[in-house]
């Protein structure tokens, strides 16, 4: 996708829908709720994180193909389940307004292909931690979030990197918006199509 409607300004307030949120740091989630996102590891880093950084909020946006219930079950038994919001499916603003008031991406999937929820997270400036089954390295490599395995440890140390410094979110987010502009925007990709016809050109027979 091309991201340039991705980083439109939103013209909704969601603290205004989930006043829960307002004040907060909030973990993002986009997606389908289903196990191969990884939610069950999301819920469990979730939950250690909650314990050590008491202003965190876990907001999680999609439609529940069977893996609500897990996650809310573990946040529960971890004592944490009142820090976690589920809206469903939101699209158009309220899926802008979901990127605006969250300070990072999570995405602890254990397997995708070319995400686009990914992509729309860094075009929103924001930091992502993803799984290295998101098929994603250039997160890492162009110091736009972390790239670790999908287990608890390693989304709760990453998640816990990021609500421990307000800095590095921002450096991370500038990072990520950067990526994007430069590489996936309609701009940008059609402009890597005409080097490529160009290439193909110059080494035509």
């Amino acid at each position: 996708l091309l991201l340039d409607e991705a980083v439109r300004p939103a013209t909704v307030d969601l603290t205004t829908e989930y006043p829960s949120l307002a004040g907060k740091r909030v973990v993002l989630f986009i997606g389908r709720l289903h196990w191969i996102k990884g939610l069950d590891v999301l819920a469990r880093s979730f939950a250690r994180a909650a314990r050590e950084f008491p202003d965190a909020m876990l907001l999680v946006v999609g439609p529940d193909e069977g893996a609500r219930g897990t996650m809310e079950s573990i946040l529960r038994s971890n004592g944490v389940l009142e820090r976690a919001v589920f809206t469903g499916l939101l699209t158009d603003d309220h899926k802008q307004a979901a990127f605006r008031c969250a300070d990072l991406f999570v995405l602890p999937s254990y397997g995708e292909g070319f995400s686009n929820v990914v992509l729309e997270a860094l075009g929103a400036s924001l930091p992502v931690v993803i799984s290295d089954g998101c098929n994603f390295p250039e997160v890492a490599e162009h110091g736009a979030g972390f790239v670790v395995p999908s287990n608890d440890t390693a989304v709760y140390e990453a998640v816990g990197k990021l609500l421990s410094d307000g800095g590095l979110c921002a450096r991370m987010g500038r990072n990520g918006r950067k990526l994007v502009t430069e590489r996936y925007t309609w701009q940008s990709s059609a402009a890597s199509m005409m080097e490529c016809y160009r290439w193909m050109l110059r080494t035509s027979p």
